[in-house]
């Protein structure tokens, strides 16, 4: 399974790290996803194999429901990262966005 990435619209290749060493991985499939989700959920249908974001699938693979495969490959993401201007004029929608992603950010 595949994601084809809003952004640009490529597909995105999948990305592996072991001992400073990177590989990138060009996967070709019969089903392209926009989101993750509906690729997690495919997975969980057993419908093949994808590469997503571990915080995705973790309750899943607590469960036993999902395994989680080339562990040791697996680069490590220090999690999302917020950008914006500094001309920003309402600043409190993002205040409050950035509140809630703090309280939630330990939660599974």
């Amino acid at each position: 399974m595949t994601l084809r990435l809003p952004t640009h619209g490529r597909i995105y290749a999948w990305e592996f790290e072991k001992k400073g060493k990177d590989i990138t991985v060009k996967v070709e499939g019969s089903l392209i996803f926009n989101s993750i989700f509906p690729i997690r959920d495919a997975c969980l249908e057993g419908l093949g194999l994808a590469h997503m974001p571990e915080m995705v699938a973790r309750k899943y693979i607590q469960e036993g429901r999902l395994l989680q495969v080339l562990e040791d490959w697996c680069p490590y993401w220090s999690g999302y990262h917020l950008c914006f201007p500094r001309h920003h004029e309402n600043v409190a929608p993002l205040s409050l966005f950035i509140d809630e992603m703090r309280l939630h950010k330990s939660t599974p």
